[in-house]
């Protein structure tokens, strides 16, 4: 079915906001630029009274029909937010949000890559879109491979949600990266919302000079939940669900030798997930020693990322290890 769409905004400075699309010849045509679209009902002025009272929220959505979270969005993205001009990370990690394969209207295949250097996250790249089962593997390595060239490191862990495509990207890459799997148990929005905090705190970076597939991911990111596509900001979650100890990260099951309070603590403030010790090269986890000389093994993300796991986990260490306590020990 064809659709011919017409798009009219209350206002349109930029004479690129309002528009016509014929669906037939798939072009779009643009109206020139005006102060108000009916100025013998709502003036101009009448329309900035308007857009002073009425939050972003219902702004976007009613005068200049475009959907968007507005103030009560998820990811606050603005001018504000901080931008890297240097690809330098002590580590880096790739997630994949995999479609089944490509189809017109489908969903996309998602690659993200997150690095952290000084205190902060870097996103230092971003790549999506509708490739066959085929040419997702091809695509993937792609992007590692420009990834390690603009950092001159390796990637510490591969992230790939065991769905769709996923499978078949796991299978094929076993052995030759350290890989993770990412198994989904609640939705996008509610993964997205344990992690927004980072976004909105300013812990993380983006580019100065973004590509165009980060200029995607920062549009999805703005108006997530509403957006058409959400597969770059699902990837993007992921690296950011592992740099904090996300709890829907699957790892072996290992043998405990004792159940203690300080354990359960260290569960419950999201460093332990299934209580593992994953033995692979550059995760070699931290130890927390209480009164009985027990060793509890906490590690589970890259040193440069523990930081982000919460000031709770911190403060419960430094109660732990006492003087012996160092920022260095993360």
């Amino acid at each position: 079915m064809i659709f011919n769409r017409l798009h009219l905004t209350a206002i349109n400075d930029t004479g690129q906001l309002a528009w016509y699309e014929d669906g037939t010849n798939r072009t779009r045509e643009t109206f020139a630029a005006y102060q108000a679209l009916w100025p013998s009902r709502y003036n101009r002025k009448r329309l900035d009274m308007i857009r002073q009272i009425a939050r972003d929220y219902y702004w976007s959505a009613q005068y200049q029909q475009v959907p968007s979270m507005g103030d009560l969005s998820f990811f606050l993205m603005g001018d504000h937010i901080p931008r890297w001009t240097s690809p330098q990370v002590g580590c880096w990690i790739v997630a994949v949000d995999a479609a089944n394969t490509a189809t017109e209207n489908g969903a996309e295949t998602a690659f993200v890559a997150v690095g952290a250097c000084g205190g902060r996250l870097k996103v230092i790249g971003a790549r999506s879109g509708k490739y066959r089962v085929d040419a997702m593997v091809p695509e993937l390595e792609g992007f590692i491979h420009d990834m390690e060239r603009l950092t001159g490191i390796r990637s510490e862990r591969v992230l790939i949600e065991m769905a769709a495509g996923g499978w078949q990207i796991y299978e094929r890459l076993t052995g030759k990266y350290p890989l993770q799997e990412l198994t989904p148990k609640r939705s996008k929005e509610d993964r997205a919302g344990d992690v927004a905090w980072l976004v909105n705190s300013l812990q993380v970076e983006f580019p100065a000079r973004p590509s165009a597939d980060v200029v995607k991911l920062e549009a999805q990111l703005r108006d997530f939940p509403l957006c058409t596509l959400k597969d770059l900001v699902d990837a993007f979650v992921w690296c950011l669900m592992f740099a904090s100890g996300g709890t829907e990260l699957k790892t072996e099951n290992v043998e405990q030798t004792a159940v203690l309070d300080t354990l359960e603590m260290a569960r419950g403030a999201g460093l332990l997930g299934d209580g593992s010790d994953p033995k692979v090269e550059g995760f070699a986890p931290s130890t927390v020693f209480d009164s009985s000389g027990v060793d509890i093994p906490i590690g589970k993300v890259p040193p440069a990322m523990r930081p982000f796991a919460g000031p709770e986990v911190r403060r419960f260490l430094a109660g732990k290890l006492g003087d012996d306590f160092e920022p260095s020990d993360w």
